[in-house]
């Protein structure tokens, strides 16, 4: 009997079977998305905590380095002072006098029987439609596009009161 050789074809099977065996280890060292997001966000957050430690550190060294008061180098800066403490307690007589007032004008109309005024019932009916809608997250793309779309007109009405060029404006959901 003579040698059995090889046929030509069972060169390109063991080709193709190298092939295919090449790929599925690849496929095996490539890492999968799960993988790949894990390292992302692991990565975020390894660096969110070391910016968060450094912010940390920095305050405790500015909070043991800036324990005495800081001494006035001018009459102006004492000047300065003073006149902020000034501003802030009229801001809080003129909170407490607003405050005051709009309580007895809802007092008053309490008293008045405003519950039976068709117009308080639409904007009582209007608040609850309102947030149904904002829990259900029904319609939250178009009403993002409307914000979206209010707070870029604004962009450019300031641009147009400034005397300036809008050349163009991409307006989305998304931002």
């Amino acid at each position: 009997m003579g040698r059995l050789r090889p046929s030509k074809t069972s060169g390109r099977k063991n080709w193709e079977n190298s092939s295919v065996r090449r790929r599925r280890e690849a496929r095996k060292k490539r890492a999968s998305w799960s993988e790949v997001w894990s390292s992302v966000t692991h990565q975020a957050e390894a660096k969110t905590n070391k910016h968060l430690r450094d912010r940390r550190d920095d305050r405790r060294e500015k909070r043991y380095h800036t324990t005495l008061a800081k001494p006035y180098d001018s009459f102006w800066d004492v000047l300065q002072v003073w006149l902020n403490w000034v501003w802030g307690a009229g801001f809080f007589v003129l909170t407490y006098l607003i405050g005051a007032a709009v309580f007895m004008k809802f007092k008053v109309e309490v008293q008045q029987g405003f519950l039976l005024k068709p117009v308080i019932w639409c904007f009582l009916g209007g608040g609850a439609l309102w947030a149904l809608i904002f829990y259900t997250r029904v319609l939250e793309r178009f009403f993002l596009f409307l914000y979206v779309l209010g707070h870029e007109l604004t962009h450019a009405f300031f641009v147009w009161v400034f005397l300036g060029r809008i050349s163009d404006m991409a307006i989305t959901s998304e931002g």
